[in-house]
């Protein structure tokens, strides 16, 4: 019964038997190099102003396309993927004019790169937050349209003080087993707080 997992919350084995399982399981394949995995989680951190949105999407246009990034220097050998893109950075103004050449000839993205962004028309009740529906509406997003990889810029979006790892990990928690449990990639961009000298 070693290994065994029906019914318990932990599962007990050798480390010879868990490589066993391991070998019968399909090997991940590279999204971005050697950086990122199918069904990983990556976390980008960079300061404020470095450009993190701009490679984001960079990358999600790329594996929407199944195509790599940097000329090819890190490869997609997974192909290509359905991507949701999750932006609480972007108005649709600024959406535009970074994807096109001064609000005219617009760049063509591929079906499989979908945006989901708060509806600022939408009216809350007391009882709810925009940043508490965003995991449940992802999951049901990701199971309902079978989405491979979910990229969610930012991480203040999701909840406010997560520079705080006790308000962070009950979050990092849920992103991990929504990963784990529909075989998805998640990226999740992040700011470092700025640092004075």
């Amino acid at each position: 019964d070693e290994g065994s997992s029906s019914g318990k919350m932990f599962i007990v084995e050798t480390a010879n038997n868990r490589l066993e399982r391991a070998k019968e399981m399909p090997n991940p394949k590279s999204l971005i190099g050697n950086l990122w995995k199918e069904g990983e989680l990556l976390v980008l951190f960079a300061y404020t102003g470095s450009g993190k949105t701009v490679l984001a999407l960079q990358i999600a246009k790329a594996l929407s396309e199944g195509e790599g990034i940097f000329q090819n220097e890190l490869p997609n050998e997974a192909g290509q993927k359905k991507v949701l893109y999750f932006d609480a950075e972007l108005s649709d103004k600024q959406f535009e004019n970074r994807y096109s050449d001064n609000y005219k000839t617009h760049v063509k993205f591929d079906k499989n790169l979908h945006i989901m962004q708060i509806n600022r028309e939408y009216v809350l009740n007391e009882k709810q937050s925009f940043s508490e529906g965003i995991i449940p509406e992802i999951e049901s997003r990701v199971f309902g349209e079978s989405f491979n990889v979910v990229i969610i810029d930012n991480l203040h979006c999701l909840k406010t003080g997560l520079e705080a790892s006790k308000e962070a990990k009950p979050l990092m928690d849920k992103l991990t087993a929504l990963k784990h449990k529909h075989n998805v990639s998640i990226m999740i961009v992040g700011h470092t707080p700025k640092q004075h000298k």
